[in-house]
């Protein structure tokens, strides 16, 4: 990415958040996000994505940072984690 990107151009990487894909319990996600939580949480049981435990296990911010980025901004709410990423 970092190759075909112009100094300064931006990448914007927007995956499903950690907190749904992960074994949270419906208690705990109806009471912070209500039935969105328990709707999002049902739709990631069905993600047959086989690298997605590999890339919520990453750090991001130092990845990118290690391969000529800077991270403009990472917020993680349901149902998505947006990532912005600049190069130097």
């Amino acid at each position: 990415m970092r190759r075909v990107l112009r100094p300064g151009g931006r990448i914007v990487i927007a995956e499903p958040s950690a907190e749904q894909m992960h074994n949270r319990s419906f208690v705990s996600l109806w009471r912070r996000h209500g039935w969105r939580g328990i709707y999002f949480r049902l739709l990631a049981l069905l993600v047959t994505e086989p690298y997605l435990e590999q890339w919520h296990g990453r750090n991001v911010v130092e990845w990118a940072t290690n391969h000529g980025f800077a991270v403009d901004k990472d917020e993680s709410a349901l149902p998505f984690r947006r990532i912005v990423l600049r190069r130097l």
